[in-house]
C-alpha cells in the first residue's frame, strides 16, 4: 500500500521535495494571496499521492504530462523521474514566485533534464499559448486539498 508521510515531512530537505521550510507568498494578507490564486491556493503535494497518480495512470513512454496548478513543481519532477518516465512534464501555474521556487530546483538539477518545463499562466484565460501544451497531454494531474 501507500504510505501517507507527516505534514512535517513536506517541509524538511530531502532530495524529494528539495525544499528547507515551507513556501511562504510575499503578500501582506491571506487576501491578496488568494485572489492572486482565486482557484485554490498552493498545498504541497505529498510523495505518496504522487506515486498514487503515476501508479493509477499506468505510465508508459511516450506519455505527456501537464500538472494545472505545479507549486513548486514536485509532480512533474517526480513525473520526469518516474520509473516508467514520461517523454514530457509541464508544471502550469499562476502564482510567479512558487513558479520561480520550481525554475530554481531545476537549475539546480545537472544536466537539465530535457523533458521538464515550467510556464506561468492563467489558466482562466482561453487564449493562452499553454492550451495547445494541454490538449496535449496523456496525464493531467491537479492537487486540491
Amino acid at each position: 500500500g501507500y504510505e501517507q508521510y507527516p505534514e512535517e515531512h513536506n517541509f524538511i530537505f530531502d532530495p524529494f521535495t528539495g525544499l528547507k521550510e515551507p513556501f511562504k507568498p510575499r503578500e501582506k494578507d491571506v487576501d491578496g494571496y488568494l485572489e492572486k490564486v482565486s482557484l485554490s491556493p498552493w498545498v504541497p503535494v505529498p510523495e505518496a499521492a504522487c506515486r498514487k497518480y503515476f501508479d493509477l495512470a499506468e505510465v508508459q513512454p511516450g506519455d505527456v504530462h501537464v500538472d494545472l496548478g505545479s507549486g513548486d513543481g514536485r509532480v512533474c519532477f517526480y513525473a520526469a523521474d518516474y520509473v516508467a518516465g514520461v517523454e514530457k512534464s509541464t508544471g502550469i501555474d499562476v502564482d510567479a514566485e512558487i513558479l520561480q521556487v520550481a525554475l530554481d530546483r531545476l537549475a539546480k538539477r545537472h544536466p537539465k533534464p530535457p523533458n521538464l518545463e515550467f510556464v506561468l499562466a492563467d489558466l482562466m484565460d482561453p487564449e493562452h499559448d499553454v492550451w495547445a501544451t494541454i490538449q496535449e497531454a496523456t496525464i493531467i494531474t491537479m492537487f486540491f486539498q
